[in-house]
Order: structure tokens, then sequence, then C-alpha cells
């Protein structure tokens, strides 16, 4: 028994330090979605983030993965391709039109938002969700 519980609080250990080699940070006002490894900043892309400011802020992390062909079940099956959860349904997904709608979002008007999740082109929803595994922190700012 003793064997089995070292086993698990080393597995967990491993896990943790594994996963937090990796972030991605949020910034709310600038509309851009950060990738860091070793905390080094190795990515960065524009993004559309939640309406009347309904994108979480705090420290959160990547808790179940979708696909490449992942619909809400919220929003009559707006495509969210590459969606990866990490807030009570809100998540990183691939988007269209996700630069006007940056710049949009960046120079004050609200109408473009998402609901609450991070919108990136799809293209960029693709890299994020083969760099990020499961358990990645995600840190949302609002003021870099």
């Amino acid at each position: 028994m003793k064997k089995i519980v070292i086993f698990v609080v080393c597995l967990c250990v491993a896990i943790s330090a594994f996963s937090e080699t990796k972030h991605i940070v949020v910034l709310l006002d600038r509309q851009v979605i950060q990738l860091f490894e070793n905390d080094s900043k190795i990515s960065e892309f524009n993004c559309i983030t939640g309406a009347d400011n309904s994108t979480p802020v705090g420290k959160f992390y990547i808790v179940y993965r979708g696909n490449k062909n992942t619909v809400s079940k919220l929003y009559n099956n707006a495509p969210m391709p590459y969606a990866l959860f990490f807030s009570d349904g809100c998540a990183i997904h691939g988007t269209c039109c996700t630069d006007i709608r940056s710049y949009s979002r960046y120079f004050g008007y609200d109408g473009v938002g998402t609901h609450g999740c991070i919108g990136v082109s799809v293209d960029h929803a693709k890299i994020i969700f083969e760099w990020a595994p499961n358990g990645t922190p995600i840190i949302i700012k609002k003021k870099s």
C-alpha cells in the first residue's frame, strides 16, 4: 500500500511539473493570446474575447479537449474547432474573422465579442490544440 501511495504522489508531482513548463496568457486589454514555454514567449496571436467582460479572469487549467469538429451545445451548434475547455463552458477555440473582431474589441466596440470563450483563427487554434496538453495553465488578465 505504501508503494502505491508513493507512486501516486510522485506521478502527481511529475504531471504538475510538466504542465507548468507550458502556460498560456490572455491579455484582455490587448486582445492577444500568448504561449509560453519555460518562461519564454514562443507565440502571440490576436484573439477575440467575451462581450460585456464575460470572459472570466484568473488562473485556470485545460480540463477537456474537443476536436476539430466540436460544436456549441448552447449556441445553435456554432462551430468551435480545436476547443480547449477551461471554465464553465468557456474554451479557447477557432472562430472566423478573428483579426478584424480583435481590433474592433481592442478599440472598444463590444458588439463583436464572444459569449465568454477565447476565439482565435482556426489555424492558430490548431497550433494551440497540438501544443497544449490537458492541465496546461491559462492565465487571463484584464491588463497587460
